[in-house]
């Protein structure tokens, strides 16, 4: 873990609540990081006032380039740092952080990977994405991705392309209550629902999961009775819901 100064390269808004934060640590240092690991960025003190104030997102650049890190941030209400980066962080501003952090990455198996998102928790699933492509694997993999409605999807068309270019790559999203006019032909309910109904009893295969703690929670319910142990089954607890 280091700490690093950093420009802002982009913020792309992604969805109506969610935004990403694109920097370029400064004087050409390099940060390595797994994918699936996450960092500490530091809210200014203008802002944060007289205590030292940091919040955990996971990086969603690509490992390799490693003078680059991403954050795909949600806006949470009243929240002292997402309120920060929504309402007043800008491109050419200069921000600090450290890492990397956390113990969750790819594991080196052969085992199908069953990963589940929901919200800004696509993150680390974008890094392990660019990390694998990276690496040439064939391993397969599923992806969930939960939202509410159409609105909070993002990221759909670069998923897509991937899923089209790489055999191994399935992309399923879900939304739990499609908006009137979404004109959604895809699945619906809970990601847990589509999780259950899409899993296999007694599969052999790993789980990553990243999203809100109730998200974590009912998936590991979910996981144990496909009987999926919790020694295949992957988050970190850090806290994807910041503020």
């Amino acid at each position: 873990m280091q700490t690093y100064n950093a420009t802002v390269e982009a913020i792309e808004p992604m969805t109506h609540d969610i935004h990403r934060v694109r920097m370029t640590i400064d004087d050409g240092t390099e940060m390595d990081f797994n994918a699936g690991q996450y960092l500490k960025l530091d809210v200014p003190a203008s802002i944060a006032g007289q205590e030292d104030v940091s919040r955990a997102f996971s990086l969603a650049s690509n490992p390799a380039d490693k003078n680059r890190a991403d954050l795909i941030i949600r806006r949470v209400p009243d929240g002292l740092c997402t309120n920060w980066v929504f309402n007043d962080l800008a491109v050419s501003d200069s921000v600090s952080f450290a890492g990397p952090f956390g113990e969750f990455e790819l594991s080196d198996t052969a085992r199908e990977m069953v990963w589940v998102a929901g919200g800004s928790g696509l993150s680390p699933f974008v890094a392990m994405l660019h990390e694998l492509d990276h690496q040439g694997a064939t391993r397969p993999v599923r992806m969930f991705f939960g939202a509410v409605a159409k609105r909070d999807l993002y990221l759909l068309d670069w998923l897509a392309e991937f899923e089209s270019t790489h055999p191994w790559f399935s992309f399923i999203p879900a939304l739990s209550v499609p908006a009137d006019g979404d004109d959604w032909d895809g699945e619906t309910g809970l990601i847990t629902e589509v999780l259950d109904r899409h899993l296999a009893q007694d599969s052999d295969a790993e789980a990553y999961l990243c999203g809100s703690p109730g998200m974590l929670a009912a998936c590991v319910d979910v996981l144990c009775r496909k009987g999926i142990p919790a020694d295949r089954t992957f988050f970190d607890e850090f806290k994807q819901i910041t503020s």
